[in-house]
């Protein structure tokens, strides 16, 4: 049997209701990556760190990062690794771009193994990405951005799980208490008074379970 409180017009606004925190968290995200601007923090001494996103089997289970850039919403980060460090060997590098408020939850990541003795130019995004590579698209021309943003203009797409969520569920939360809070503060208090929800006629002298004043079933 289904419980009392959980009805289809409760489902169908939980719903909508995380839909548009989940629209919010996409519009928050590439508000940061338009307007923030980052700073560069260049490590006191190279500091090992997890990968910041899945990476081919075979690869170094840590890696060493070397660069990071932070802002508002905003984490830029380069690490690298070695098959072995003590010797001229294949090197593994990964860039990751994350954005969002208050938890990062978009992302664009790029990585490749450099050979022995290959030269390879700075991993940045470009656009386009490649059919596999797709992550984000590119920013307007139109639009105004930071200066930091001016070297990438793209706006990442691809979701890390628990920051997605976890401020879709905020943003959603948000809109309900702004909305619907209200409404249910105030229903709960007339109920807890003895009163009619909807038309707040008082209620203590009947037992049909019915208003007598506008029929509502209570």
């Amino acid at each position: 049997m289904q419980p009392r409180w959980l009805s289809r017009g409760l489902i169908v606004r939980t719903g909508i209701f995380l839909l548009l925190g989940a629209i919010i968290n996409v519009a928050v995200a590439w508000s940061c990556v338009c307007c923030s601007e980052t700073e560069w923090l260049p490590p006191s001494s190279a500091r090992y760190s997890p990968w910041r996103a899945s990476v081919p089997r075979g690869w170094p289970k840590r890696a060493i990062l070397w660069d990071e850039e932070r802002g508002v919403g905003l984490n830029a980060r380069y690490l690298s690794a070695y098959d072995d460090p003590e010797k001229q060997s294949d090197r593994y590098v990964q860039w990751t771009f994350e954005a969002g408020l208050p938890f990062r939850s978009l992302m664009i990541e790029k990585h490749r193994k450099e050979l022995v003795g290959a030269e390879y130019g700075p991993l940045r995004p470009t656009y386009p990405f490649s059919a596999d590579e797709r992550q984000g698209f590119e920013i307007p021309g139109w639009v105004p951005v930071s200066p930091w943003t001016r070297w990438q203009r793209i706006l990442p797409l691809r979701p890390r799980l628990l920051g997605f969520t976890a401020n879709s569920i905020t943003y959603a939360s948000f809109l309900w208490l702004i909305s619907g809070g209200p409404f249910a503060l105030r229903r709960s208090i007339r109920i807890r008074r003895g009163h009619c929800p909807n038309c707040n006629y008082d209620l203590r002298a009947t037992t049909t379970g019915i208003c007598p004043e506008c029929g509502a079933q209570v």
